[in-house]
């Protein structure tokens, strides 16, 4: 599966990002997805999505009917399997959450998050059409922000063993602004419902971990086979945008060198 997962703070910029990758992907010719766009597209290649297109000729009622088989059945199949064959991780994250200073129902959600993203996942394995590119924001190892962050203290050492477990994509955008900019970029647009109920103080711990987290997941990443773009996104836009297409130009060229290997790199239209 051909992913790209974009990691980064709250108010970093990662949606903008994705925006900017996804559009740089498109102009060289791939389909750049949506993780939602590539569940749909998966499930429409399907022996139920080939049936449905006779029995129901609404495109938009047979979108909804799709999401509502995935919802209701190919998740929770996939949930199932990914928790049995990954319950060292499943596990880790249970007791990070267990030990976390958050209320139940933050803590419920977080899990939640993590269970649905890793379902959708499994689900799309080696289903992407040729030249199909996943562009994940908020994936697997962006999740580690919310799995340890909000700890008055990052355990460093169950951070490194989770990232050592989520499986890597083949190409991480690290969208990097300090911890003060974000912030603020953060409050002024808005802050998202689940930080609303706390004061200022463990808003801004929050933060300072985030950091951390992604200061760790970068450099993990960088030490591993998964290339890795840094995207200063502290200035101005255009600068930002330069640093993806490099980024991705390079990653593509590299990627057109291994078309013949295994699950080989996405082939243009």
């Amino acid at each position: 599966m051909r992913v790209i997962e974009v990691v980064g703070m709250v108010g970093a910029g990662k949606s903008t990002i994705c925006s900017m990758a996804r559009s740089h992907l498109t102009e060289r010719g791939y389909d750049a997805l949506t993780i939602r766009e590539a569940v749909q597209n998966t499930m429409d290649r399907s022996l139920l999505g080939r049936a449905s297109r006779r029995l129901i000729p609404s495109a938009s009622v047979r979108g909804r009917a799709h999401r509502g088989v995935f919802r209701l059945a190919v998740r929770p199949w996939h949930t199932v399997g990914f928790a049995v064959g990954n319950l060292g991780l499943v596990s880790l994250v249970l007791r990070a959450l267990r030990a976390s200073p958050i209320p139940w129902w933050h803590r419920r959600r977080i899990f939640g998050l993590f269970i649905q993203r890793a379902a959708a996942l499994r689900f799309l394995g080696h289903r992407l059409g040729e030249g199909e590119i996943l562009v994940l924001d908020e994936g697997l190892l962006h999740r580690a922000v919310n799995v340890f962050a909000w700890s008055s203290v990052v355990d460093a050492a169950a951070l490194l063993r989770y990232l050592g477990l989520v499986p890597e994509p083949q190409l991480v955008l690290v969208v990097k602004a300090p911890s003060a900019t974000a912030s603020d970029r953060a409050v002024r647009r808005g802050l998202p419902k689940r930080l609303a109920g706390f004061d200022e103080s463990k808003i801004l711990g929050f933060f300072a971990n985030a950091e951390r987290v992604i200061d760790d997941i970068s450099d993990l990443v960088e030490g591993s086979e998964s290339p890795v773009v840094i995207v200063d996104n502290s200035g101005p836009p255009d600068e930002a945008q330069e640093s993806v297409r490099r980024g991705l130009d390079a990653w593509l060229a590299t990627a057109t060198r291994a078309l013949d290997a295994t699950d080989g790199p996405p082939r243009a239209r």
